[in-house]
């Protein structure tokens, strides 16, 4: 038999992490309160998924109010659009009828100083003047349309830009351009 001086012998038996004191509460804990842990966190998941499903419930009405509301908005602006349409073209009506000085009173004047037997091919009318096209069968009626015109207060000067006279239809063509 060999000596025994040089050996060791170790005689506390080795104690797993079950059986050490906290690795044994570790494991309590774990067994008992971990599952009471994982109890409650299930309970705040399924208490979650209700809160969202109540909130849903609450949201709905808002929703269907909501998307109600956005097509009365969306109607309100096409008539918003036509609105502005309407009020440019307004506008300008309002533009032009400020740049001519008094449209109707104007035709009404050149409409007296008409005589019988004198027609008018075109009559433009800007905010500055008047252009005069027409004929006449005799040279007699351009007189008086000369003289009406000028007796008319509103026309300041009466310029005579062409007159000819037509054989083919026996008439006699004028230009005539009146200031205002």
């Amino acid at each position: 038999m060999p000596p025994l001086n040089n050996l060791s012998l170790n005689l506390i038996k080795p104690v797993s992490f079950e059986e050490s004191g906290i690795g044994s509460k570790i494991l309590y804990f774990f067994r008992v309160q971990g599952r009471l842990l994982i109890i409650i966190f299930q309970f705040l998941v399924v208490l979650s998924f209700v809160a969202r499903y109540l909130l849903d419930q609450q949201l709905l009405p808002v929703n269907t109010r909501l998307s109600s509301q956005m097509l009365t908005l969306d109607k309100l602006k096409v008539v918003e659009d036509q609105l502005n349409v309407n009020n440019q073209r307004l506008l300008q009506l309002r533009s032009i009828q400020a740049k001519s000085s008094d449209l109707p009173g104007i035709l009404v004047a050149v409409r007296g100083c008409l005589p019988e037997g004198l027609t008018l091919s075109q009559l433009n009318i800007t905010s500055k003047s008047i252009t005069i096209n027409g004929s006449t069968i005799d040279a007699i009626n351009f007189g008086k349309l000369l003289v009406a015109l000028k007796q008319v207060a509103a026309f300041k000067q009466i310029a005579l830009n062409s007159a000819t006279y037509d054989k083919t239809h026996n008439s006699f063509l004028f230009n005539l351009e009146v200031a205002l």
